[in-house]
């Protein structure tokens, strides 16, 4: 899962509000904190467009706009990895 560059400005603003980002990881993740790796490198597979509809389709609310201007880029995976 990952998210375009839109996005990812909105989730760096989020963990800076680290109450609120807490309080969000405990009550949606069981408690565990949901890391975040810094964008790599993009690449352009389509992650971005899939990743938006697993958050919709798990019950949260996407802002389609933000999604929708990064659909065909794609974060990077983990460093190290080769997820695509």
């Amino acid at each position: 899962m990952c998210c375009g560059r839109t996005v990812d400005i909105a989730v760096h603003t989020f963990i800076l509000d680290t109450r609120n980002y807490r309080e969000f990881c405990h009550r949606h993740f069981e408690g565990r904190f949901l890391e975040h790796i810094p964008e790599i490198d993009f690449k352009y597979d389509g992650s971005v467009e899939r990743t938006a509809q697993i958050i919709a389709d798990n019950g949260f609310e996407v802002d389609w706009k933000l999604w929708e201007a990064d659909y065909g880029k794609c974060g990077p995976c983990r460093p190290g990895e080769n997820c695509h």
